[in-house]
């Protein structure tokens, strides 16, 4: 009889070891993952924040539009002050209007490309806090499954301790 319950508790231990070790295990493998996460949301960070926003296509082609856009009325100024003998002064003027609306076109690119950066950064720190706080949730699931082993042992080797009379009053 004092057998069995030696291969009992012996089993007990053993079963709350490896419970221990497998929790663990699953732990250290999300941190694996969300180590991975970390380093994607890092490259992306990069690759986005870093990005030259006059560069973008949307902005090339905002650019080009209002290049065309200006190129078109400068022409058609030019013409009208052709058949209407405007002074070459009203044609400077009209061409510097004209380089003032590209300046302004790019100016409100770069400002978009600030509030974009903005808006990275935000999404970069958030994402870099959500991974930290699973990642400290791993660290607690590992503590708590190596607690829950030496639980178990202890309490095997207590009623192994009870059981055989060896501590007895």
């Amino acid at each position: 009889m004092l057998g069995t319950q030696i291969a009992g508790m012996g089993m007990q231990a053993l079963g709350s070891i490896v419970g221990g070790a497998a929790m663990a295990q699953a732990a250290r493998k999300q941190r694996e993952i969300i180590d991975t996460q970390k380093k994607d949301n890092e490259a992306w960070y990069n690759r986005n924040y870093y990005e030259d926003s006059t560069q973008r296509s949307d902005a090339q082609r905002a650019m080009q539009m209002a290049r065309d856009a200006m190129k078109s009325r400068y022409n058609q100024a030019q013409a009208s002050g052709v058949v209407t003998g405007a002074t070459d002064e009203s044609i400077a003027a009209q061409k510097a209007a004209t380089n003032q609306v590209v300046s302004s076109a790019a100016s409100s690119i770069a400002a978009t490309g600030d509030a974009r950066k903005d808006s990275i950064d935000q999404q970069y720190l958030n994402t870099k806090s959500n991974l930290a706080q699973q990642e400290a949730a791993t660290w607690q699931k590992q503590g708590a499954a190596i607690g829950q082993a030496a639980q178990g042992v202890g309490q095997a080797a207590g009623s192994f301790m009870e059981s055989s009379g060896l501590f007895t009053k």
